[in-house]
């Protein structure tokens, strides 16, 4: 029973760790994809919101509009792959969760794993944040 137990860990193993590294790999492509298609578009909102100011619109209207924009285009994307995450990871607890040795160890992973993706996807905002700031403004 132990060598079962301990082949069926290393395999669980072997399986994370190439579908981490896989979501890793397109948690970076998603984030470059988007964040070179919002610097791409920045001259064109360069022009909306030099005719914005010309309307009278003050700078802080105009950098919430810059921040509201920014925020949709990142992560109104996000809603359905993290619903998608949440509700599998609660259908696998309820399927796998006793054949697992660890009590609770999908949600727990999946909150860590959610919060990683959070932290590299926040760490693109911001950067693209700065430099459409730095472009549009």
């Amino acid at each position: 029973k132990s060598w079962s137990v301990a082949n069926g860990l290393t395999a669980l193993s072997t399986l994370s760790f190439g579908s981490i590294y896989l979501s890793l790999i397109f948690m970076v492509l998603v984030g470059t994809i988007l964040a070179l298609q919002q610097i791409s578009m920045g001259e064109k909102g360069r022009y909306n919101y030099s005719i914005l100011k010309k309307m009278g619109v003050d700078d802080t209207a105009i950098q919430r509009l810059v921040n509201r924009e920014l925020f949709i285009a990142f992560f109104v994307p996000c809603i359905i792959p993290v619903a998608l995450v949440v509700v599998t990871a609660i259908l696998a607890n309820t399927f796998f969760g006793q054949l697992i040795l660890m009590a609770n160890v999908i949600p727990i992973y999946t909150m860590v794993t959610l919060a990683v993706f959070f932290i590299v996807y926040i760490a693109y905002f911001a950067v693209t944040h700065a430099i459409y700031k730095t472009i549009v403004i």
